[in-house]
């Protein structure tokens, strides 16, 4: 302790790192118990991190990672997974971004193989770690293998599935031990089952729990239960017995849950009423059975009366005028919804072409006058009226595409294209209008891309829509991502952000023409809506696909797949 107590003063009062080494090394020597020489270790490998003596602290991770796998640090951690999680943040400080991937890969196989027993805390935190270190050595890897970040993406879905059936687990201990209760209470008193119980967990699965009385005394197995299937009870079992019911063609049955879910048969028809009801009985769901009727007999009297003719003639009279009614009800908002569009987009365009337009005429005449002195700021000027030309050039392009395509004007003018040229030189110009003020657009292209057969002015302002929208809505966090990798079919380019994310039941609409988000955040970004449907369209056309994965707050993941020929796919070997 008194040695320790010197190597605490001279880490971090005095910041003598060799010095505190030097103690703690001397501590360990007289140290006996597994956890403390594990803890001394670790300090070790701290202080010499801090001293730039890489090769010492590489050295005490290991001894402890061998040594000491299943000792407990101060912390709670064990000896094993601490040092092993700080051993690859070191690999990489040292350059061995290849070496600590892998090393990440055989962390988290060994975490999920349950090597160390660990809480939940501890397990989160470990996963977390993993998986932040995992996502910043995934930039290192540009033109690289992307495997083993692959394989640690895989790792990240079974943990998850890992804890959902963990969580469930606990959920029924908890619901056992009411069971439990139940069986003392009766004194397993009953032979046969006594104890019959429907659990149904968050995600509506339904548990049958059953549980034996006096014959189970001489086992341990008390209960035991079965997971229901809902899709085989609904679709198999309970459909066999309604199709063998002689309910009629006017009578419908449908089975609901608690709160009102269909979960069986077809809706009724509006003219139906509802004439039973009833709930499953004993060890069941708490699901309804709802007979429906429709009473044809009134439609019957009046088909087989004499004044037939009558009704059918003012039956199609009627139908006639409804049609009519509902065609023109719909020709006119059709027409009054393109005419707001028209407006609206007339409006957007003239607001979007007004703002460069007013920027480029008064920097221009700032420089002309020569009011402005300085060379910095006169290149800073130059600098906006190339990005604003550049924005105006990037919305007549879109429009005037767009028109084509309507028109069926547009076509594509293929030719082999090496795609990591192409994104390069995409790239560097997005970076050049960015500027020094925001984080760089990165690019991650995997080795030996094949050349594709495609438009590259095309795909070069499909790109560019996507970059640019990257970077408008990424919020205070403006770092853009741009990968490119291929399998034996296909070629996916992604662009992701980590910005402002799109809500759900918004990935599709945003594809539209003219569509935007009505938040606050977003009406601050001006734009046309017209970007991401030209991209739809001009990926389209190349036989290929677009879509997003995007979570609110967090960013989004556009992925464009293109697909390769059986020459291209082959090309270069």
């Amino acid at each position: 302790e008194r040695l320790i107590g010197k190597a605490e003063e001279a880490e971090f009062r005095l910041k003598d790192y060799n010095r505190a080494a030097e103690l703690y090394r001397l501590a360990l020597n007289g140290a006996k118990e597994n956890n403390t020489r594990a803890d001394l270790l670790m300090r070790i490998a701290r202080v010499s991190i801090r001293a730039e003596n890489f090769s010492q602290a590489l050295e005490a991770f290991r001894s402890v990672s061998e040594k000491y796998n299943q000792s407990r640090l101060p912390g709670g951690l064990p000896g094993g997974l601490a040092s092993r999680l700080e051993l690859i943040g070191l690999t990489i400080r040292t350059g061995d971004t290849v070496g600590a991937i892998e090393m990440t890969h055989n962390l988290y196989k060994d975490l999920l193989a349950s090597v160390w027993t660990l809480n939940k805390s501890q397990f989160n935190l470990a996963r977390k770690k993993i998986e932040s270190d995992a996502a910043n050595m995934s930039s290192f890897f540009a033109g690289g293998d992307i495997s083993a970040i692959s394989k640690i993406d895989r790792l990240s879905q079974e943990a998850d599935s890992l804890i959902s059936r963990t969580d469930f687990l606990l959920e029924l201990s908890n619901l056992l031990s009411a069971v439990v209760l139940d069986l003392k209470r009766d004194h397993l008193d009953n032979i046969n089952l006594n104890s019959r119980r429907i659990i149904e967990d968050n995600n509506h699965r339904y548990l049958l729990l059953l549980a034996g009385g006096a014959e189970h005394t001489n086992s341990d197995i008390i209960c035991f239960g079965a997971l229901i299937d809902d899709d085989v009870l609904l679709n198999t079992v309970i459909s066999n017995i309604v199709n063998s019911l002689p309910l009629g063609e006017n009578h419908s049955l449908i089975i609901s849950n608690d709160v009102g879910e269909r979960l069986y048969g077809e809706p009724p028809p509006d003219e139906s009423r509802l004439t039973a009801t009833r709930g499953f009985e004993g060890s069941f769901p708490s699901w309804m059975i709802e007979l429906h009727q429709v009473d044809l007999r009134f439609f019957e009297q009046i088909l087989s009366s004499r004044r037939s003719i009558y009704v059918y003639a003012l039956v199609i009279v009627m139908i006639a005028l409804t049609l009519g009614a509902i065609m023109t009800a719909r020709i006119m908002s059709r027409e009054l919804e393109l005419a707001r569009l028209k407006s609206d987009f007339v409006s957007t365009v003239s607001h979007e072409f007004r703002s460069p337009l007013t920027s480029i005429r008064q920097l221009s005449e700032m420089l002309q006058s020569g009011r402005v002195q300085s060379e910095e700021r006169r290149n800073h000027y130059y600098d906006v009226i190339l990005e604003q030309s550049e924005r105006l050039s990037l919305m007549v392009s879109n429009i005037l595409d767009l028109v084509r395509i309507d028109e069926k004007r547009f076509r594509l003018n293929r030719e082999y294209v090496r795609v990591e040229e192409l994104l390069g030189a995409i790239i560097t110009r997005a970076s050049q209008m960015v500027g020094d003020k925001e984080a760089p657009v990165r690019l991650c292209i995997a080795d030996s891309l094949p050349a594709i057969m495609i438009d590259p002015d095309a795909i070069t302002l499909v790109m560019n829509n996507l970059i640019d929208n990257a970077i408008k809505y990424s919020g205070e966090s403006m770092e853009v991502t741009v990968k490119a990798f291929h399998d034996d079919n296909d070629l996916f380019i992604t662009v992701k952000d980590n910005g402002i994310g799109i809500p759900k039941n918004e990935t599709e609409k945003v594809f539209e023409r003219f569509y935007r988000r009505g938040d606050e955040l977003t009406r601050r970004v001006k734009g046309s809506g017209l970007g991401l449907s030209l991209v739809r369209e001009l990926v389209g056309a190349h036989g290929g696909t677009v879509n997003v994965v995007s979570e609110v707050n967090k960013g989004s993941l556009f992925t464009i797949r293109l697909p390769l020929t059986k020459d291209e796919s082959n090309k270069n070997g």
